[in-house]
């Protein structure tokens, strides 16, 4: 009897939104069939009963959240923010920026379908367990969202699992990855205060359920394989492009060589007296020309440096990484070049959260000159070197 109907309940939103959207006097087109076959997947069956909110239980779970609100960092709140709304490209850390709704619009329609028809599973489960939000039990939670409906289960963390389920099926070879950020995205309206984490637990056991349903659907085993075959095209695609070098490595070819280079240091916090030096160093491209490695020596005090330079396509930086010893001495920057000055100017971090900005002017194809100021965290500076660098023939 409950089987019959939760079909009937399914059937009946299903249909109510056919009425909403589908009165039309244009030609009226087929509609695809629907995901999860009515009968198969039970909410109120399938989760347990959530527990009061008076039990020790819910107590401990109240802490958690109190926990995590307090706990939780700037970078948290922003990632809980932007999975407030999940989307193809919520999965990007997992596979890679091409995975948009632009380059996967069948698969970004399938995922728009889900959404839509998976609500109503979870929303028969909401009004039957009418489990109250973490705000309800305990006015000290701040929720990043308002939300008034029911919290048991977490609609989030179905589709963030479901999501991830399908798109293990299309990039196996990343499924780890790709539910790890699932259940992540779950655990992300824990960060925000709109969740205990049994009712992410819940909606990830439905979304399970629902995922695993849509997948043995043979009309939507047959509709998944050309998401498939839109889903390789575009992976293939975007591998093929990184294949290609972009253009502004070849700013790099002028570090190529052998050099001699002299550098003079102000008296600063760090250098108290000033001082200068001198060394020599090779730059040479490395690994299939996708980075310019610098390997010197130099004396005052007797020193050994690594400096690696790339370009970045997807951040549309150049990035630096330097390494000195003795002392363990490192840095990493990015910077932008400038083709009316010939400059490359680089703002990065060292060692004990000093920053640095960096510039590299080339004078000529045999001569180039670079200034480094340095400052600690209290702003004072550390270091203010020049260095002039020299085309050994």
């Amino acid at each position: 009897m409950a089987s019959k109907k939760l079909s009937e309940m399914v059937n009946l939103r299903i249909l109510a939104v056919v009425l909403l959207f589908g009165a039309s006097t244009a030609p009226v087109r087929a509609e695809p069939p629907a995901l999860f076959r009515a009968g198969l997947v039970d909410p109120v069956k399938l989760l347990p009963a959530p527990a009061a909110l008076d039990t020790e239980e819910m107590r401990a779970e109240l802490q958690t959240v109190l926990r995590v609100q307090e706990s939780r960092t700037d970078k948290e709140i922003k990632r809980a923010r932007a999975d407030e709304k999940i989307r193809t490209d919520s999965f990007q850390t997992a596979l890679g920026p091409w995975l948009t709704a632009k380059n996967l619009p069948r698969l970004q329609a399938l995922f728009e379908r889900m959404e839509k028809e998976a609500k109503v599973y979870s929303d028969i489960a909401k009004n039957h367990f009418k489990r109250p939000r973490p705000l309800v039990a305990d006015p000290r939670v701040k929720p990043l969202f308002e939300q008034s409906d029911p919290g048991y289960p977490s609609g989030h963390a179905l589709r963030g699992q479901m999501f991830a389920l399908v798109l293990s099926e299309l990039a196996p070879d990343k499924a780890e990855t790709l539910l790890a950020r699932g259940r992540e995205i779950g655990w992300s309206r824990v960060v925000g205060g709109v969740h205990f984490p049994s009712d992410v637990s819940a909606g990830r056991t439905l979304g399970q359920a629902l995922a695993r349903e849509m997948l043995a659907n043979p009309a939507i085993r047959t509709e998944l394989a050309e998401i498939h075959r839109e889903f390789d095209a575009a992976r293939q695609e975007s591998e093929e492009a990184h294949l290609v070098k972009p253009a502004e490595l070849k700013v790099l070819d002028r570090l190529d060589g052998k050099w001699r280079y002299e550098w003079e240091s102000k008296p600063t916090k760090g250098d108290p007296k000033g001082s200068k030096g001198s060394g020599a160093s090779t730059n040479e491209w490395i690994l299939d020309g996708w980075f310019q490695q610098r390997k010197g020596k130099g004396d005052n005090p007797l020193h050994e440096i690594v400096e690696i330079w790339t370009y970045d396509v997807q951040t549309k930086k150049y990035r630096a990484w330097g390494f000195m010893a003795p002392g363990g001495n490192h840095y990493e920057g990015t910077g932008t070049w400038d083709e009316k000055t010939n400059t490359l100017s680089y703002k990065g971090k060292g060692p004990g959260d000093v920053t640095f900005v960096s510039t590299m002017r080339f004078i000529d194809k045999d001569n180039w000159e670079v200034t480094r100021v340095a400052r600690d965290p209290g702003g004072k500076s550390v270091q203010d070197t020049v260095f002039k660098l020299t085309r050994l023939k």
